[in-house]
């Protein structure tokens, strides 16, 4: 069958659904830094804690993935001294 303009797409994952082999890996790269870590419930804390600790140069670029890209700060010093900070999420959310 030709394509056909304006045709409904059929088949393939739903949106927003990750492939399975991506999952596979994340799960696989979590339970190997939960045992690195000393296993356990904070395995994978102990793990990042001892990362930032021994290679700061391989767990700051982690550490930038997770933070906030953006801060909007407001600062009103004429009335009463009020400041309020915001973090922006990665698509401009307060």
């Amino acid at each position: 069958m030709a394509f056909e303009k304006g045709r409904k797409k059929t088949g393939g994952r739903a949106k927003g659904v990750q492939n399975r082999a991506t999952l596979e890996l994340r799960s696989s790269i979590l339970e190997a830094a939960r045992l690195a870590g000393g296993g356990g419930e904070m395995g994978v804390v102990e793990y990042l804690r001892n990362l930032a600790t021994e290679r700061p140069d391989v767990f700051g670029p982690i550490l930038s993935k997770v933070i906030p890209k953006e801060v909007n700060v407001t600062a009103d010093l004429a009335a009463s001294a009020v400041i309020q900070v915001s973090f922006v999420g990665p698509k401009g959310d307060a």
